[in-house]
């Protein structure tokens, strides 16, 4: 079994970050369809994290977070 499977048997929240889809799509509570040097900083932004913690990071300014669905829950 897959790590993504035996955490969401266990009831753990699931997020897949990908560009394209993936074997574990329905598995997600959420699917963010992006790719991840996009995704992770909006992601963080989104958080309510700094600016400086995406220091650096391609794509951290003005990224977009698309592609999001509901999952299982």
């Amino acid at each position: 079994m897959s790590l993504a499977g035996l955490a969401a048997e266990h009831g753990a929240r699931l997020i897949i970050v990908n560009g394209e889809p993936t074997p574990y799509d329905a598995l997600a509570d959420e699917v963010v369809r992006e790719p991840i040097g996009t995704a992770l900083p909006a992601l963080l932004a989104g958080l309510g994290q700094s600016r400086s913690s995406t220091r650096g990071v391609p794509g951290a300014a003005g990224a977009a977070v698309s592609g999001r669905r509901a999952g299982r829950r």
